[in-house]
């Protein structure tokens, strides 16, 4: 796996996510919403945001129609959290 580490805005990498899913969200009147502010990290953007699609894309796949998903961005002096939280069932 190639890795670039680099500065990368948590925020950003989650509306670019957010805009690839986008199609199959609006295919069930889903609706996603990014709560956060600006948050550097030293990370591989591609792979946050690939790992994100993937968080968002199973949260659309059982989520209920008509519902919410929300990203959340927050951080610390030490790191940077990204949640992703929907209105599905949960096991």
């Amino acid at each position: 796996v190639d890795v670039q580490l680099e500065r990368i805005d948590c925020v950003e990498a989650a509306y670019t996510a957010v805009a690839s899913m986008k199609s199959l969200a609006d295919a069930k009147k889903i609706s996603v919403q990014i709560n956060g502010e600006s948050s550097m990290a030293t990370a591989d953007e591609n792979h946050v945001i690939q790992i994100l699609v993937n968080f968002i894309a199973n949260s659309i796949k059982f989520a209920p129609q008509q519902s919410k998903i929300k990203i959340e961005v927050l951080s610390s002096d030490d790191y940077v959290r990204l949640c992703v939280c929907d209105e599905g069932q949960h096991i």
